[in-house]
């Protein structure tokens, strides 16, 4: 089983509107569906969200089984277990007194843009940690793979996804990692063994903006540098529409210019379900690192957060080229 852990889980509402106007009301029609690029949506859809949730849900659709380790709370709590388990993703959750928290996103259809209202998170207790560590223990011994994703809460130490990662370790457990912030450079110091860095809120620990290939690849060989366990970089650059893949010898990257579209919502969890899967089936690193930009790419090209469809996540494989570039 591979287990995901979301500290700041969330309901995500996504509303699909022709022209959002700002400073004024906007009414929903919910009897109509709106006419997307890629297909018709309906005019709102509520998603059980946090960085992770949605990769879960892509694993077990493809037959992997899966568990999410998460704090929930109040309504949204609950309607937030009811997603999981429509989609049969295994649950282990910690029930909090505190509400879980709730996202809006806005597409406006005639600038083709989105708009994101995103919550923090509510104040968690320590008594709920308490509470989420021993499950995390619990669950070990159950777990073939574990991946920590997301933002810190308010009220949980940023040392939490390093005191996780050592956990893993000493049951011989692989560990991928997505975080940014403090969390993100304590846990590199306990060597997870594949990294995902989110560029919008890294550059406090690169010093520096990162727009510029060299300034990937220098990050990304910061990166893989904290730790000698530490094998895989991958490192969207979306100010250029490329992926980088780096490894300690060698560096590749794919290009994706010619998509117009770009919205980035749903990318991340698509790229983590797409690596999880290809560490899973035990691919080639060539293989994988083309599935992985596939899956990318489709997703950008699809107004829809998620891309379920295996078939339709593959159909850009025979178009990738992986391009070795220097390190």
């Amino acid at each position: 089983m591979i287990t995901f852990v979301t500290l700041n889980p969330a309901i995500d509402e996504i509303y699909y509107l022709n022209k959002f106007n700002a400073k004024t009301r906007n009414r929903i029609d919910y009897l109509n569906k709106v006419e997307y690029f890629d297909g018709y949506r309906d005019p709102l859809v509520v998603h059980a969200g946090g960085k992770g949730v949605g990769s879960a849900i892509c694993l077990q659709k493809n037959g992997i089984d899966t568990c999410l380790l998460s704090i929930i709370g109040g309504y949204n709590g609950q309607l937030f277990e009811d997603k999981l388990r429509e989609n049969k993703v295994t649950t282990s959750f910690v029930y909090s007194a505190v509400e879980t928290r709730r996202n809006t996103s806005i597409f406006d259809n005639k600038e083709n843009s989105l708009t994101e209202l995103i919550v923090p998170g509510m104040l968690i207790k320590r008594e709920d940690v308490n509470h989420f560590v021993k499950h995390y223990e619990s669950l070990l011994s159950k777990t073939s793979f574990m991946v920590l994703c997301g933002s810190i809460p308010v009220g949980v130490d940023a040392s939490i996804y390093h005191d996780l990662i050592e956990k893993a370790h000493q049951a011989n457990i692989q560990v991928l990692l997505y975080t940014s912030g403090q969390a993100f450079e304590m846990a590199l110091k306990a060597g997870p063994k594949y990294v995902i860095p989110e560029l919008d809120y890294i550059t406090n620990y690169y010093g520096k903006s990162i727009n510029s290939q060299e300034a990937v690849l220098e990050l990304g060989n910061k990166i893989i540098s904290a730790n000698k366990n530490i094998e895989i970089v991958v490192l969207p650059a979306m100010f250029d529409k490329e992926i980088y893949f780096i490894e300690r010898d060698y560096t590749y990257k794919v290009s994706f210019k010619e998509i117009e579209h770009c919205h980035v919502l749903g990318m991340y969890d698509q790229l983590i379900a797409s690596f999880t899967e290809s560490l899973k089936k035990q691919e080639s690193r060539e293989d994988m690192y083309k599935n992985i930009a596939s899956s990318i790419i489709v997703n950008l090209n699809s107004i829809r957060k998620l891309i379920f469809n295996k078939d339709k996540l593959d159909e850009k494989i025979d178009s990738i080229q992986l391009e070795e570039v220097g390190t």
